[in-house]
């Protein structure tokens, strides 16, 4: 899939109402857990989860806006950009592995 398409604002969008289970705009780190807590990241403990919100919770109030959503998922997709953040793709293919 090309990149654009995959980080479409219509596609984050979507893949962010998925995981908000109670429609109210946020992601916790329940919801998270909820729809990536299985296999391999579930033997890594809390501080996975714990890392993920640091670094995606720009604002640190415990919940991930879509905004914060897009911009951590931009910065996975586009590894060449200057704003590219290793650790955070880290860990995002910890929650899509197998």
């Amino acid at each position: 899939m090309e990149k654009t398409l995959l980080v479409s604002t219509e596609n984050l969008r979507a893949a962010f109402n998925m995981i908000d289970a109670n429609g109210d705009g946020e992601l916790t780190k329940d919801e998270l857990k909820a729809v990536f807590g299985g296999g391999h990241v579930s033997q890594r403990g809390e501080q996975v989860w714990d890392d993920i919100m640091k670094e995606v919770d720009h604002n640190s109030d415990g919940v991930i806006t879509i905004e914060e959503f897009e911009s951590a998922m931009r910065q996975i997709v586009n590894k060449q950009s200057s704003v590219y953040n290793p650790s955070l793709a880290t860990r995002a293919s910890l929650l899509t592995a197998e």
